[in-house]
């Protein structure tokens, strides 16, 4: 197939290592092509969610004053809502939108949707640009979808895989921390420790605690650990036992048996212990006097 040019581009490969093309130099220009900007459409598949407009704005205005130096990649698609789906590039793409560019360059690549998933997941980790929540998100869906192990997956994107855990374990957390965590409000250091805690009313008061406050990761530990700690039993009063073991005493030698009081907070009872049918009747007895 010729480009606009009427070149023939270059044979593409099709392993994922081939698809990443860190810069346009002069051997590779024959490889991309101009198209109409509105016949590009993003993937949905895209792990990343939240797009900075600030970051945005200044790569437009970059692009508006020196052009796009790296094409974005793209596959063909037969698509009402355009002829080419990103594959990696989006955040360019919308650069480019706001830079108010009509053509922009793309590099066309025949892979399959699997190779698509793994190459956007992989190429926005790798870049580091994720917030926390995409990040692991991301990592779920290579782990799920293309049954990697943590350590294959560590290896992959060269990370270890302590770190794709701890990534991991944020996915545990309630939605409403999520939605902190992802915009920026607290940190991953703040959204790990609150998993420590037991009950989501815990977590959900602590976090409050936590915006109110500006409480650093330390301080939020230390609130934490103080209140994971075993609640301490409260110690009897010292004197109202010695009135309570009088009066078990005085009781003892009004009925001559064993009496025992059972008592916790306001209430409690008084056990009386027989020996005898005759003994019963006796205590009934003297109760009843």
């Amino acid at each position: 197939m010729a480009d606009k040019k009427g070149k023939k581009r270059s044979a593409l490969g099709r392993g994922l290592d081939a698809l990443i093309v860190p810069m346009v130099t002069e051997e590779a220009r024959d490889d991309f092509i101009l198209c109409g900007i509105e016949d590009v459409y993003p993937n949905k598949e895209q792990p990343r969610k939240v797009f900075n407009e600030e970051a945005l704005a200044d790569l437009a205005a970059s692009i508006k004053e020196n052009g796009i130096i790296q094409p974005i990649i793209v596959r063909r698609r037969d698509s009402d809502t355009g002829a080419y789906q990103i594959i990696s590039g989006e955040r360019r793409w919308r650069a480019c939108q706001k830079a108010g560019l009509k053509e922009i360059s793309v590099i066309i690549k025949d892979v399959s949707d699997r190779e698509v998933l793994q190459l956007a997941l992989i190429e926005n980790i790798q870049r580091e640009d994720l917030n926390p929540i995409e990040q692991a998100e991301g990592y779920k869906k290579l782990i799920d979808g293309f049954m990697f192990t943590q350590e294959d997956l560590a290896e992959r994107i060269g990370k270890n895989r302590a770190t794709i855990a701890n990534s991991l374990r944020l996915l545990k957390l309630p939605d409403n921390v999520k939605e902190h965590l992802s915009d920026g409000r607290v940190s991953e250091g703040h959204a790990r420790s609150l998993l420590a805690l037991h009950s989501k009313s815990d977590m959900d008061s602590v976090l409050k605690k936590t915006l109110d406050n500006g409480l650093s990761v330390r301080a939020l530990e230390k609130l934490i650990k103080k209140l994971n700690e075993p609640k301490k039993k409260k110690k009897p009063d010292a004197v109202k036992e010695r009135q309570l073991k009088h009066v078990e005493n005085d009781l003892i030698n009004h009925y001559k048996t064993k009496v025992r009081i059972v008592k916790k907070d306001d209430s409690g009872r008084i056990i009386f212990d027989f020996y005898s049918n005759e003994d019963l009747i006796r205590l009934v007895e003297l109760l009843t006097k």
